[in-house]
């Protein structure tokens, strides 16, 4: 496995806190990983394994001592506080966060960073803000209120109110603390504000301001002169004689040489969300506005060549788009639609582009928002696209496919119609889709989401005859895809997921080659993008990290 261009602290995603042990020279660090969000109708949460991390270091090495994560133990919130145990290999971690419209949530754990045990001292509590061990080894806790009615007004604003209550620590590592004893102790006291507490710091409430103290922090505990981090890699293309090409949030395209040189191409606004090696190697650029270094409202998607190390513009649509490229260099652009203003859902805004002429159709191939109409096939024979029934809905999803001048052909629903059942488990979410022809003939492969308005993601992953919709096989999965390839030249459908799962199987008959979580080192890592050659595997993960690594490694 061969990085390119790598971060500093591999592993970690948007660095949020960092707590030191000066005693024993430790360095704990806190982050949060991005959700998969570019270009915005691709978005896909379903089985979302990695959110938060915290990672212990001994510094200047940057093997961690230890990493806890959900695939360890549930943490759903980001990390507030961590106090180092005075003589235990142990660690007390408190997190959580407003939920934006009326509660708190938080979660408090104990962390054995020897031995790997993690303890969930209490489940369903309000946000944890501060967490220490006092003299007698007990672990004093810091809450929020539960909600934002809670507390005494008088006393302190929700949101600047705390209270304090101390467990016994054997009592919490044997996790069998009872809510409502929580629940009794706050209710007998009144929250004080902030201020109240002597001797105890409470975060700031700007966001920025406490990651780029955190950041410092690394600096300085490891020496770095800079600090190289990214965001996630969108999207990863192997661009030939030795490069590959990546976009995320710091560039519109960064294109790395295996012999370690990169470069990265830059411009005054937006970032690169997908890359199209053939049959002419392209990039779509959004352009954004941000908000906590975070793209955030979509205002121009900006389709360019790439020449070199120079993209040369196409064509520039106002608004979110998201694009496929046929085999014959056809580009098919679906724009976004507002979920609130109804005309906006009428515009015509879908475009098929010839890049050798400039020409234009424009069509409106009916309602396309964001987790519901996502495709994206590139070098097929057609342009692909899902539409719904009739078109101006979001439900009972059709396979499409649209010619030149615009002319429509159904192929057949993504799942079985059953109508507008209400939480129907026939409606798919979240899919990716890739067209294939081999000895079976031409096909589609897709996986995607049964949504039926809970929670828990289960899922799908199959094949079937792109003329017929017979399907060849069928697989059952538990989170939504990141991406779905063919191995050129053989048999094999590459298949990752948002829980982590890297998936080969025979396109034929969906036998199961390769099934295995990817990690990085010691690190657990989902794969947002990939791309694959007749020799090697791209992968561009969740963390920022982007590299490759020979078929026969994954038994191909």
């Amino acid at each position: 496995m061969q990085f390119f261009h790598d971060v500093s602290l591999p592993g970690t995603g948007d660095i949020i806190r960092a707590f030191r042990d000066e005693r024993r020279g430790l360095l704990a660090v806190a982050s949060n990983f991005r959700l998969l969000t570019e270009p915005r109708a691709r978005a896909a949460y379903g089985g979302h394994r990695l959110r938060h991390r915290l990672s212990l270091y001994r510094p200047p090495s940057v093997t961690p001592l230890g990493v806890i994560d959900s695939t360890i133990c549930p943490m759903h919130y980001p990390i507030n506080d961590v106090a180092f145990h005075p003589s235990r290999p142990l660690m007390a971690i408190g997190g959580g966060s407003y939920d934006g419209g009326y509660s708190f949530e938080g979660m408090l754990l104990l962390w054995d960073w020897q031995s790997g045990k993690a303890t969930y001292v209490i489940d369903g509590l309000p946000e944890v803000k501060r967490v220490r061990f006092v003299e007698d080894g007990a672990l004093e806790v810091f809450l929020t209120p539960w909600t934002e009615e809670d507390g005494d007004p008088a006393v302190a604003d929700a949101f600047d109110a705390y209270y304090r209550i101390t467990i016994p620590l054997e009592t919490a590592l044997a996790g069998n603390m009872k809510l409502d004893d929580i629940r009794a102790r706050m209710g007998a006291e009144s929250p004080r504000p902030g201020t109240g507490w002597p001797g105890v710091e409470f975060p700031e409430a700007a966001v920025l301001s406490q990651q780029v103290k955190a950041q410092e922090t690394v600096k300085a505990a490891f020496g770095f002169a800079e600090l190289c981090r990214r965001g996630p890699i969108w999207d990863i293309a192997a661009l030939g004689q030795g490069r590959v090409g990546v976009v995320h949030n710091d560039c519109h395209l960064e294109i790395a040489r295996r012999d370690g040189t990169v470069a990265l191409i830059t411009g005054k606004e937006g970032c690169g969300v997908q890359i199209y090696a053939a049959p002419v190697p392209m990039v779509h650029v959004g352009t954004f506005l941000w908000r906590n270094n975070v793209p955030d409202t979509i205002t121009k998607a900006t389709l360019c060549r790439i020449a070199g190390e120079t993209l040369h513009p196409i064509v520039s649509y106002d608004g979110a788009y998201t694009f496929s490229v046929s085999q014959d260099g056809l580009v098919l652009g679906r724009g976004g639609r507002s979920f609130n203003r109804k005309s906006s859902r009428k515009k015509t805004v879908d475009v098929i582009i010839n890049p050798a002429t400039g020409a234009e159709t424009r069509r409106n191939l009916g309602h396309f928002d964001v987790f519901n109409h996502y495709l994206r096939i590139d070098n097929a024979p057609y342009l692909f696209f899902v539409q719904g029934t009739p078109p101006d809905n979001y439900a009972r999803k059709y396979l499409c496919s649209v010619a030149a001048d615009g002319t429509v052909r159904r192929h057949w629903p993504i799942l079985a119609d059953d109508g507008d059942k209400p939480n129907s488990a026939n409606h798919p979410m979240e899919c990716s889709f890739a067209y294939l022809r081999d000895k079976a003939g031409e096909g589609i492969v897709a996986a995607g989401r049964h949504y039926t308005g809970r929670m828990e993601c289960g899922g799908f992953f199959y094949r079937r005859d792109l003329p017929s919709g017979r399907e060849a096989w069928r697989h059952a999965t538990r989170a939504s895809p990141t991406a779905i390839k063919c191995v050129p030249g053989s048999d094999v459908v590459l298949a990752s997921f948002l829980d982590g799962g890297l998936w080969a199987v025979r396109s034929d008959t969906g036998k199961i080659l390769y099934k295995e979580m990817f990690a990085t080192g010691s690190h657990a890592n989902v794969i947002f993008s990939f791309d694959v050659d007749t020799t090697h595997f791209y992968f561009g993960l969740l963390d920022g990290r982007y590299g490759m690594m020979p078929l026969a490694d994954l038994g191909l």
